[in-house]
Parts: structure tokens; C-alpha cells; sequence
């Protein structure tokens, strides 16, 4: 009996005076992981004797300023602040703490990709923010190949660069990503061929002409593409392929480098069912700045041909006339 009198002294002095049993009691808080700006609600009750008039902060910054009800509960919304990271949700009635809880805030989500031009084989750079801290991160061409992924950072950010197959179709694609409950993107990327240098021909294409006015047409060969799909384009421009043949393992079309297009290096690309066959780099001038294909450094149009002819027809033919009278002089000298 006397061993536990100083035990209930003890549980009544805590009681009185306050201790480990006093602890603030814990608030309500939901949802426990949020993006900035988004909603929060915070729901606790207000000590004894004290003012019913509550005040919540996270990290430091009031969310919600509120009044609780004659039993002295409370349950009010507000807005996360910018502050990402796991936070400390704090409540007061009149100054007095009513309770302390915890919420994760995540960043708003942004989501890039770069380069958005590049060529077949080449690396992109996939960056974000918005995703769950430490949680795993997708990424994904077209929505449906994945080609890597990663683990987002304390605060829910994410980069990696990524290397693209050299057998990616030429065109334009959509890079996306996902994380637990969130999904990023599209971001249209587009991808060339691997280009050799420029010249007029690759190993397995050529052109007929490595300088081409726009609007003029030129001749494409490339493998023959037995059974599938040809096309070709300017850069990232379809070509209309006219008059195919397949001959001899070589499919040969012409095809017109449209009309507009502005001067400069291109790349023709040869594709069967969308796999890159072959490329070769071709010049795109203006129609004004060509000579004419029949170009022999004689003026090239009639009118200015014919005064030209002209003027050597009457040359001849006055040098004609002094002959004859020269030689008329000499018979007559001799009779």
C-alpha cells in the first residue's frame, strides 16, 4: 500500500500540472498528400476554457481561419500553400493549441521534353514535377512503348535522359509519363532519319538531281520494299509518290518537292511500312535561281536567239554582195 501512494501521486501531479499526458491531441487532416493550391480540410476540437475562435497554418502560414461549434469542434477548408514537402498542420482556439497534424504537398505538375526535334538513335531529356515523393516514374512513346523510367526526388521531381531506338519511325510522336495517381504530357516530339552527310545519295537511296527548284519533281530509288508499304517525305513533309516501279529489288518513283517550300537543305526519306530505309540530302532553290536544264551558255529563250541569227543572216549576206561585185570588176577588165 505505501509502495503505491507514490505512483498516485505522481498520476495526480501529472494530471494537475500537466506532462506527457498533455500532449496536443491530433488533428484530422485530409488528404494526407496534396498539390499546391489544392483543397485541404482540417478537422479537430478546442481545449477546455478556451476561445472557440481557431486559426490552422501549415508551415507557418494560416489556411483557414474558422469558429467552432458550441461543443467546441471544428471542421473547415482551405488551400494548400506553395510550400512543398511534408508540412506541419497546426491548429490554435484564442492561442491555445488544439491540435497538430502533417500533410505532404506536392508541386504543381509540369511535365517537359527536349529537344522536341531529334534524330533517330538520339537522347531526349524527360523532366517533371507533381508525382509522389520517392515514388516511380514511366515514361512512354506513343502511350503504349515504354523506353525507361525513373524515381522521383524528395519533392516529387523527376529527369532522365532517354535514349531513342535507331529504328524509330521518322515523324512526329508523343512522349508521356505516369507516377502513382498522376499522368504527364503528351508532348509531341518529332524524329528524323540519322542523315549522312550532304550529298546527293545515301548506301541505299538516291536522287536524280541534288539541286531541285520547288514544284519540280525529282526521281527517288530505293529498296524495293517487296510486299509492304513505300513512302518518302521531305523532312517531316509526305511526299506523293507518281509512276512506282519495282524492278530488279529497287522501287523507283518520282516524286514533286511542293510548291512553297522555302530554300534550303533537305533530307529525302525512304520508308517501307514506316521503317527508314534509306536517306539523301537534296538543295531546295528558288524557281529563279536555276538555269534551265538545256543550260549551254547560249541565251536560253527564242527572243533573244533570233536577232542575234538575224544579224549574222545579214553579215553573210552583205559580204555575199561584195564578192560577186568584186568578181563582175575583174571579167570586165579582161574583155
Amino acid at each position: 500500500m505505501r509502495k503505491a501512494l507514490p505512483a498516485l501521486g505522481v498520476a495526480v501531479a501529472l494530471t494537475l500540472f500537466g506532462g506527457p499526458a498533455d500532449a496536443a491531441p491530433s488533428l484530422k487532416v485530409s488528404p494526407g498528400v496534396v498539390r499546391v493550391g489544392g483543397k485541404v480540410k482540417v478537422a479537430g476540437r478546442c481545449p477546455r476554457n478556451s476561445s472557440r475562435n481557431v486559426t490552422i497554418e501549415v508551415a507557418g502560414r494560416v489556411i483557414i481561419e474558422t469558429r467552432a461549434g458550441r461543443d467546441r469542434r471544428f471542421s473547415s477548408s482551405g488551400r494548400a500553400p506553395n510550400a512543398p514537402g511534408t508540412r506541419q498542420v497546426r491548429a490554435e482556439c484564442g492561442g491555445k493549441l488544439a491540435g497538430i497534424g502533417k500533410i505532404t504537398i506536392l508541386r504543381k505538375a509540369s511535365f517537359s521534353v527536349s529537344p522536341r526535334t531529334v534524330d533517330a538513335g538520339g537522347t531526349i531529356r524527360i523532366s517533371g514535377t507533381g508525382c509522389l515523393p520517392k515514388s516511380k516514374v514511366n515514361f512512354f512513346l506513343d502511350s503504349f512503348s515504354r523506353i525507361g523510367s525513373t524515381t522521383a526526388d524528395r519533392e516529387g521531381d523527376f529527369s532522365k535522359r532517354v535514349k531513342l531506338s535507331k529504328r524509330l519511325a521518322v515523324g512526329r510522336h508523343q512522349v508521356t509519363a505516369s507516377c502513382k495517381g498522376q499522368r504527364f504530357g503528351p508532348v509531341t516530339i518529332t524524329v528524323r532519319a540519322k542523315y549522312p552527310a550532304a550529298d546527293a545519295r545515301s548506301s541505299t537511296v538516291a536522287v536524280s538531281r541534288s539541286t531541285v527548284a520547288a514544284g519540280r519533281t525529282v526521281a527517288i530509288s530505293a529498296p524495293s520494299c517487296d510486299n509492304g508499304t513505300a513512302d518518302a517525305s521531305l523532312d517531316d513533309q509526305r511526299l506523293v509518290l507518281a509512276a512506282p516501279v519495282r524492278q530488279g529489288g529497287v522501287y523507283s518513283a518520282n516524286a514533286t518537292i511542293p510548291r512553297g517550300t522555302p530554300a534550303g537543305t533537305y533530307r529525302i526519306v525512304a520508308r517501307c511500312n514506316g521503317r527508314v530505309d534509306g536517306t539523301a540530302t537534296v538543295r531546295v532553290m528558288a524557281a529563279d535561281q536555276l538555269l534551265p536544264t538545256n543550260a549551254t551558255g547560249l541565251p536560253s529563250q527564242r527572243t533573244n536567239v533570233l536577232p542575234g541569227l538575224g544579224a549574222g543572216l545579214a553579215l553573210i549576206i552583205a559580204g555575199g554582195l561584195v564578192l560577186l561585185g568584186i568578181k563582175r570588176r575583174r571579167s570586165r577588165r579582161f574583155i
